[in-house]
């Protein structure tokens, strides 16, 4: 009985410390992101653009291989032929035209932000429900990333490189927020 106890709690401390280290790690890619945007917008921006771009053509040009050296037959069209043409025509528009994607930038980094903001609000009550004392510290960057995210869906402060600069000390001070969040709320537990 008192063994199943220390299991439990030894199990639960183990997902815990996976749940920190995750944490940790996403707050930091946030930040390099973050200082990327900042320092070399243009840069940065055109470099993603090209990756994302590439990602979808691979991901169309083996998908669609497999479609058709797959031996079976059909007789309607499926999604595994329809989402790797939509996302290929994606990608060669994306690769071709930066500049577009670039333009829908501030609506997309306002739904990261807001989408973080979420999963940092439901990390929150996760920490209050395990017990830690400080949780709402966790809450309170969720909120902030929230702000953040909604200010730029509203007013996007134009588009270009003054808003990747802009989305760029965004990230860092949400990646920066999230690690002292984490670093606080776990030393207050020891």
């Amino acid at each position: 009985m008192f063994g199943d106890r220390k299991n439990k709690s030894a199990g639960s401390a183990g997902a815990l410390e996976k749940f920190r280290n995750s944490y940790i790690i996403i707050a930091v890619a946030y930040v390099v992101f973050g200082l990327s945007l900042l320092i070399r917008p243009q840069l940065s921006t055109t470099v993603i653009c090209y990756a994302v771009g590439a990602l979808c053509l691979i991901y169309a040009a083996v998908t669609l291989i497999k479609y058709f050296t797959d031996g079976s037959k059909r007789y309607y069209v499926e999604p595994n032929f329809v989402l790797p043409v939509i996302l290929g025509i994606f990608g060669l528009v994306i690769i071709v035209r930066p500049a577009v994607v670039i333009s829908i930038l501030p609506v997309t980094v306002g739904l990261v932000l807001i989408v973080s903001g979420i999963v940092k609000l439901q990390d929150s009550f996760s920490l209050k429900r395990y017990g830690f004392e400080r949780w709402y510290i966790s809450l309170v960057f969720a909120v902030v990333s929230l702000l953040f995210g909604v200010i730029i869906l509203l007013n996007p402060f134009g588009t270009g490189l003054v808003f990747a600069r802009i989305v760029g000390a965004l990230f860092a001070v949400d990646g920066i927020l999230s690690i002292i969040s984490c670093i606080l709320v776990y030393a207050s537990q020891r």
